[in-house]
């Protein structure tokens, strides 16, 4: 939300010095910037198993720990893409009679920072919420 907020009030005060810019509300998204919600939200989840008891069965949650790592990573990579390489012109029409999922597939690899970045960024959403449960649990049960 913050980005799409930011690029509104930079249009608005574009918009009075020139009345035909155009608001591009998408375009943080397209060109990845989700991946720095991953990253975000990935650290303060390590954050969280680092500094917090949890129920794991054992004191090392390598799993959820290497699924924050990577979701770090890759949001991190995948957003740097998006900034280094951003989305330029119109996703070219499918030729006629092309399936469904071919279209489908073409779309996601065309803004493929953004597929990529809301890939990671639902991966530390989820590892986060999971990660919040077992110290929810636990705080609950003392």
């Amino acid at each position: 939300m913050g980005p799409w907020i930011a690029n509104f009030v930079l249009w608005r005060l574009d918009h009075i010095s020139d009345r035909t810019a155009e608001w591009r509300q998408w375009d943080a998204y397209r060109d990845g910037q989700l991946g720095f919600v991953a990253v975000g939200w990935s650290a303060a989840a390590l954050y969280d198993i680092a500094t917090h008891p949890t129920l794991w069965p054992n004191p090392n949650p390598g799993i959820v720990q290497m699924g924050l790592i990577i979701a770090i990573v890759g949001g991190a990579l995948f957003a740097a893409k998006g900034a280094r390489d951003p989305v330029r012109g119109t996703l070219p029409a499918a030729p006629h009679g092309v399936s469904f999922g071919r279209r489908l597939w073409d779309r996601l690899m065309f803004y493929q920072a953004f597929t990529f970045t809301l890939g990671f960024t639902l991966l530390s959403l989820v590892l986060m919420l999971v990660e919040h449960a077992n110290v929810a649990l636990n705080e609950a049960q003392k």
